[in-house]
């Protein structure tokens, strides 16, 4: 009975690391000007990050057209106030002056950025 009992105990603790091994954990992404964070443009910063993530953005004005997200990922500035993004004169093929587009995703969110 006793053996019995350590075997569903071993094969109990085998599931939970062969399951957990898979599951993946939700990283945070730091995009800064001044090159203190992972990244220098958010484009890189939401280009490196897998669904679940955060891409938060430093304060700073951001000169960037064509950041696209196809993954549910959190893009957050540092605030309307500090944290600009700057598309200039867009013509990259987008319609609109399209500075950031969204393609395919469940959940995104987008805030604290001022986009000019």
């Amino acid at each position: 009975m006793l053996k019995k009992k350590i075997i569903n105990k071993l094969f109990l603790l085998l599931l939970i690391l062969i399951f957990d091994s898979g599951i993946t954990r939700a990283k945070t992404i730091i995009v800064d000007l001044t090159g203190a964070g992972d990244y220098l443009t958010i484009k890189e910063g939401v280009a490196a990050a897998d669904s679940g993530d955060s891409v938060y953005v430093m304060p700073g004005t951001y000169y960037e057209q064509g950041i696209l997200i196809q993954k549910d990922i959190i893009l957050q500035g540092s605030g309307v106030e500090t944290c600009i993004i700057n598309g200039g004169e867009s013509n990259i093929g987008w319609p609109n002056h399209t500075v950031i587009m969204v393609d395919s995703v469940i959940v995104c969110k987008i805030s604290g950025f001022s986009i000019t």
